[in-house]
């Protein structure tokens, strides 16, 4: 999970080694549905739509995507953890919190994955 163009599907394919599997791209928004894979007949991975921003995305279709990964973190019964992907140059937000929040409340293992960090100059 992550805001829109932090790198969720990029993500995917290094942890899998499969480059390609999830499509990748430039511009923010996508991802417009849940993508399952399957890992060695045991793990399921789904990447999800990105929350805040996606260029020439009504704010109402934004909404309904959140809405879906919402529906998926706090309903789905065998969810059994969480990655947040954040870009290091953001501070945590509210919409982070809330989802904190709902892993801590299931008792899910959830953990902060910080990416752009070639973003960042070297001189900070």
């Amino acid at each position: 999970m992550g805001r829109s163009n932090v790198g969720k599907s990029t993500l995917m394919n290094v942890i899998t080694g499969r480059t390609g599997m999830c499509r990748v791209s430039k511009k923010p928004g996508c991802t417009k549905a849940l993508h399952f894979y399957r890992l060695k007949g045991k793990f399921l991975l789904v990447d999800s739509p990105g929350y805040g921003f996606a260029r020439g995305m009504s704010k109402k279709k934004l909404d309904d995507l959140w809405s879906l990964t919402w529906t998926y973190v706090t309903k789905r019964q065998k969810l059994s953890a969480g990655l947040l992907l954040m870009d290091v140059r953001r501070d945590l937000g509210e919409t982070e919190t809330k989802l904190k929040i709902a892993f801590d409340k299931r008792g899910l293992s959830f953990k902060v994955v910080l990416t752009k960090i070639d973003k960042i100059s070297k001189t900070s």
